[in-house]
């Protein structure tokens, strides 16, 4: 059986020297040459800063290894905590004032998205009975049933509800099926009403 650990790197000593000290450099000893260097630490994950232009094919190792990254983060139960605070935060906003209903329009699109497209396709989603619990309460709280009105459209514009019908029909999770089937189900009797 193989083991690895995983092991912060040290960030990266780099020496600045100019001209000058470098044709210096060829005439000191050794022991004055420490004294007169300055040195400076960098992360080695920022060693290219954004300004410069890498090579064609560091550009893509870098955009693969932020692609991969980014990846591994949405799937993280820190994030998908951090989606259903945001959720949570806008079903205790007071108020039915613009601002308030902006912000709530906004949470349900993030956990609409993010509940919909990544969560119910996630190998681990066992929260997403919590997050389909939270919008629905958010559009429990909107007494004028826009925010449900605006799901729909939103589904409906986006591909003629065929991501929801293949979730609700082909999904092969059954905690996922059951989850799309409620919300759904929840916005098309308040719309009814």
């Amino acid at each position: 059986m193989l083991f690895y650990e995983r092991r912060k790197k040290k960030p990266l000593q780099l020496l600045k020297m100019d001209k000058k000290e470098a044709d210096e450099e060829k005439t000191k000893d050794d022991s004055k040459k420490e004294e007169d260097e300055e040195r400076f630490e960098v992360n080695y994950q920022d060693a290219v800063v954004a300004t410069e232009r890498p090579n064609r094919v560091f550009e893509q190792v870098l955009l693969d290894n932020h692609k991969f990254g980014f990846e591994n983060e949405i799937y993280s139960g820190d994030f998908i905590g951090f989606v259903l605070s945001i959720q949570k935060a806008a079903l205790n906003l007071r108020g039915d004032d613009e601002t308030a209903q902006s912000l709530r329009r906004n949470a349900m699109a993030v956990g609409t998205k993010f509940t919909l497209e990544i969560l119910a396709k996630a190998f681990s989603n066992s929260c997403i009975d919590e997050h389909v619990a939270v919008l629905v309460q958010i559009m429990q709280a909107d007494p004028t049933n826009a925010l449900a009105r605006e799901f729909l459209e939103t589904w409906y514009d986006k591909d003629g509800f065929d991501f929801l019908f293949s979730l609700l029909l082909e999904c092969p999770d059954t905690r996922a099926r059951t989850s799309v089937a409620n919300l759904l189900k929840y916005v098309l009797v308040s719309l009814k009403i």
